[in-house]
C-alpha cells in the first residue's frame, strides 16, 4: 500500500487530493473529507484470452468470484478513542467512458488445492444475469477495528462503474468521499504502556493515511514500569532450562522478559479450554504489563488453537493452527458463545495487538529445542558481514496451468515482485518453473551456500512444495527429505512460504517446523500456512499481497523484526481488504498464515555493516564501537548525493536522524550526538538515491 499524507501528491498513476483534514475533533462525531482525482491515462487495460484486465496504481481485488474484477484501491485511518465509521459517503461524482464492448476479466481467486475452472464457469455465476451499473455503491466495503489500543478505520473504493448491457466501463474521475465515525459504547479503550504504544505507531505509520494523527488520537499512556513484561516466553516444565536460555537471550535484546509454563497457567487461569487459559493469561500480560511479543514453545495440543473457521463450499472447518489467536487480543474469539473458535459470527478483530512467534516443538523434543536455541543466538549475535547477507532464494512453479505465463498464474510472478523490493546490491538466484515445464534443479545448492531470504511459491502440502509438472508425480521443490540435506548452518534465511497450502501445517515432522528444527541448517524463522492458500490470476490474492508487503516492510520501511514484519504484513492487508461480496478468504489466509521461530528475531541485512554496492565505491564504517556520547560515521560517496541518516533501535524506532545532508564524492565524516540514548543496540541506515547501507552498532552509558 502506498502512504499518502494529507498533502496534495504526485503518483506514478493517479492522484488523491487531501482537501480537508478532520471536520471534527468531538470524540461523539467526527468525519475526515478526501477529494479523489483520477485520469484516463491512470488507467492499464491489457486483454487477457477473450477479456480485459483493469489496472490502477494499488488496485486490489475485493469481491466475490465471477464479479467483474473492477479493483479498489483501499484507504486506512486512524480514529478518535472510542469512535467507529458508521458510514461512508461519495459525491459530486465526475466520470469519463473508457471505451464501449469491454468485458472485465472475472474474479477468480482460487484456493491453490485446485485446478482452475473454465471461465464460463465463473461468468454464468454473476455476469450472464447482471443488468444495470456495477457496483451499485462505489464502496465495496469498510470497517473499524482495534490494533494495540488504535482505532483504525478503512474503506475500500471502486473507481470504476461498468455496464454489462453495452460493455461500457466508466472511471470516477473525480469525488468527495466523507468517512463518518461516531462515539461507539462497544469499543474497547485501553491504557497501556510508552513502549507499546510506541511500537504500534511505528508499525501503523507504515500504512494508515494519517500518520500525523498517532499522537492525538493514541491510547491512553502510561511510562514502562520497571516490572513490566515486555516478552513472555510459554512452555512447558519439562523445559524449564531452555524456557531460562530464552530468557536471557530476550533480556539481552534490551527487553524485559519472563517465561511462565503452560503447566502453571493451567492450574492458576481461568478458561474453557487449556488454549483460552494461555490467552487469557496473555491478555492480562497485554493490558497491565506492557506485553510486546509471546513466544510459545509447542506443537500440537495445549498451546496450539485449532480455528473452526469454516469455508464456503467445502464441508469442513479449517480445524488447523491459528496463532492470530494470541496475538488478536480484542474479544474472545467465540463471539457465539458455542466454543468453536474463529467462526465466522465470532467477532474477530484480526489486527494484531501483540506479536507472535512459535517453536514448534514437544514435549520430548529438547534436543531439537537446543538446536532451535543455538542458531536463534547465533543468528542475532552474528558480527561478521558475508556475501549470503545480501542474497535471496527465489523458487517458482507453475500454479495454473494456463496462458500467457506473466499472469499471477506462475509463482516466477510472485518472485519478481518480492525481488523488486530488495536493495540495489542485492543478488538473487532464481529457480523457475515455465510454460513447458522445464525448471533448473539446482536450489538445494543454492540453498546450501547460503541465502537472507528464501521464498517460495508453489501447490504444497505438509511436507513441502512442488513443481507442477510432470504430472501426476509432482516432483519436490523442497520437502522434509530436501531439509535432511541441508548444510547451510551459519547462514539461515527468513523463510518466506504464505502461498503455499499446509507448508506451515503441525504434525510432528512437517515441512516450516522441520525447516526451523534442522540442526545443522534450515531457516532461523518461516513464515507459512497451515491449511489452504489462496491465489489469483489476474491478481496476486490474499496470500500474494501478504508476501508482498512482507517484502515491502523489510525493505521499504525497515521492520526487520520478523514478528513485527510478519503481523504487520497481515495488518496492513486487513486494512486493504474491505468487502461486502467476498466471504471468509482474507479471514481464512490471516488465521492460519503463522510464524514459526522467535519473534524478536532482528533480519541479518539489518544486524550488520553491508556494503550498498560491492565494488560501487559506497561505504559506511563506525569511527568507534561501542558508543558513548557521539556516532562517529565516516561515509564514502561514489558521487555527489544528498545523505540520509536514520539510527533505530530494537523495536525498528527511528530515535535519530540527519534528513538529505548533500555532500561531494569522497571519504567524509559525519558525528552525531547519541547523549540522549539510553543503553542498548541500534542500527545505522545511511541512504542516497543510489544506494543504502546499516551498520550495528551498541550505546553505552
Amino acid at each position: 500500500m502506498s502512504n499518502y499524507s494529507f498533502e496534495t501528491q504526485e503518483v506514478a498513476m493517479f492522484r488523491i487530493v487531501a482537501l480537508a483534514l478532520i471536520a471534527s475533533t468531538s470524540v461523539s462525531a467526527g468525519s475526515i473529507q478526501f477529494r479523489w482525482t483520477a485520469s484516463d491515462s491512470d488507467v492499464l487495460i491489457e486483454n487477457y484470452q477473450q477479456w480485459d484486465v483493469i489496472s490502477i496504481e494499488d488496485g486490489i481485488t475485493v469481491f466475490e468470484n465471477g464479479y467483474p474484477d473492477l479493483p479498489a484501491v483501499s484507504r486506512c485511518y486512524v480514529l478518535p478513542q472510542g469512535t467507529t465509521i458508521t458510514d461512508i459517503e461519495v459525491t459530486d461524482i465526475s466520470t469519463v467512458s473508457l471505451g464501449n464492448f469491454l468485458s472485465p476479466v472475472p474474479v477468480m481467486l482460487l484456493p491453490l488445492s485446485v485446478d482452475v475452472p473454465d471461465f464460463p464457469d465463473y461468468t454464468e455465476i454473476c455476469l450472464d444475469g447482471m443488468s444495470g451499473v456495477f457496483p451499485e455503491s462505489p464502496i465495496a466495503g469498510y470497517k473499524t477495528g482495534t490494533k494495540t489500543g488504535y482505532r483504525i478505520g478503512s474503506y475500500s473504493f471502486v473507481p470504476f462503474r461498468y455496464n454489462r448491457q453495452g460493455g461500457e466501463l466508466l472511471l470516477i474521475t473525480s469525488a468527495d468521499i466523507n468517512i463518518i465515525y461516531q462515539y461507539d459504547s462497544n469499543a474497547p479503550v485501553y491504557t497501556l504502556s510508552e513502549s507499546q504504544i510506541e511500537l504500534a505507531a511505528r508499525g501503523l505509520s507504515t500504512f494508515v493515511d494519517n500518520p500525523e494523527m498517532l499522537t492525538e488520537w493514541a491510547p491512553m499512556e502510561r511510562p514502562d514500569a520497571e516490572d513490566d513484561v515486555q516478552v513472555i516466553v510459554i512452555g512447558y516444565r519439562q523445559h524449564s532450562d531452555q524456557l531460562a536460555e530464552l530468557v536471557s537471550f530476550h533480556n539481552g535484546l534490551e527487553y524485559s522478559c519472563d517465561s511462565i509454563t503452560v503447566q502453571w497457567i493451567l492450574a492458576n487461569v481461568d478458561g474453557y479450554d487449556y488454549q483460552e487459559r494461555i490467552r487469557n493469561y496473555i491478555i492480562d500480560l497485554y493490558q497491565n504489563k506492557g506485553l510486546l511479543f509471546a513466544v510459545i514453545a509447542g506443537d500440537r495440543g495445549a498451546t496450539t488453537r485449532l480455528s473452526q473457521l469454516d469455508f464456503p463450499y467445502w464441508t469442513e472447518a479449517m480445524n488447523s493452527t491459528a496463532d492470530l489467536y494470541y496475538s488478536d487480543l480484542d474479544g474472545t474469539w467465540d463471539g457465539n458463545g458455542n466454543h468453536l473458535y474463529g467462526e465466522e459470527d465470532d467477532d474477530i478483530d484480526y489486527y494484531s495487538d501483540i506479536y507472535v512467534g512459535r517453536y514448534p516443538i514437544n514435549v520430548n523434543e529438547a534436543d531439537a529445542f537446543n538446536a532451535m536455541l543455538d542458531k536463534v543466538v547465533q543468528y542475532n549475535t552474528a558480527s561478521i558481514a558475508e556475501d549470503w547477507q545480501t542474497r535471496a532464494l527465489l523458487m517458482g512453479a507453475c500454479l495454473f496451468p494456463m496462458e500467457p505465463e506473466g499472469a499471477w498464474r506462475f509463482g516466477s510472478k510472485y518472485c519478481d515482485s518480492l525481488a523488486s523490493f530488495f536493495p540495489s546490491d542485492w543478488e538473487w538466484n532464481t529457480v523457475y518453473e515455465d510454460t513447458t515445464g522445464y525448471h533448473p534443479n539446482n536450489q538445494l545448492e543454492l540453498f546450501n551456500q547460503g541465502t537472507a531470504i528464501s521464498a517460495y511459491f508453489a501447490h504444497g502440502n505438509q511436507e513441502g512444495f512442488y513443481w507442477y509438472y510432470p504430472q501426476p508425480s509432482y516432483p519436490p521443490v523442497m520437502n522434509t527429505d530436501t531439509i535432511s540435506q541441508m548444510t547451510n548452518c551459519g547462514k539461515l534465511p527468513w523463510s518466506i512460504g504464505y502461498l503455499s497450502c499446509t507448508t506451515g501445517a503441525i504434525f510432528g515432522n512437517g515441512f516450516a517446523e522441520s525447516l526451523v528444527e534442522r540442526d545443522s541448517g534450515g531457516a532461523i524463522v518461516a513464515v507459512a500456512c497451515s491449511n489452504t492458500s489462496f491465489g489469483g490470476i489476474t491478481d496476486p490474492g490474499p496470500a500474494g499481497w501478504l508476501s508482498i508487503n512482507f517484502a515491502h516492510l523489510l525493505f521499504d520501511d525497515s521492520i526487520s523484526s520478523a514478528g513485527l514484519t510478519h503481523g504487520l504484513s497481515k495488518d496492513m492487508f486487513w486494512a486493504n481488504w474491505n468487502s461486502f461480496y467476498a466471504p471468509r478468504k482474507a479471514e481464512w489466509i490471516l488465521q492460519n498464515a503463522n510464524l514459526y521461530g522467535d519473534p524478536c528475531t532482528i533480519f541479518i541485512g539489518a544486524q550488520e555493516e553491508i556494503e550498498s554496492y560491492s565494488g560501487s565505491g559506497f561505504n559506511i564504517s563506525l569511527g568507534q564501537n561501542p558508543v558513548y556520547s557521539q556516532l562517529s560515521l565516516e561515509i564514502t560517496l561514489p558521487e555527489p548525493a544528498a545523505v540520509s541518516i536514520v539510527l533505530y533501535d530494537l523495536l525498528g524506532r527511528a530515535v535519530l536522524s540527519m534528513e538529505d545532508q548533500v555532500s561531494q564524492a569522497g571519504a567524509y565524516g559525519v558525528v552525531l550526538d547519541t547523549s540522549e540514548l539510553t543503553t542498548g543496540t541500534y542500527f545505522a541506515r545511511v541512504s542516497t538515491p543510489l544506494h543504502n547501507s546499516s551498520v550495528k552498532l551498541v550505546v553505552l552509558r
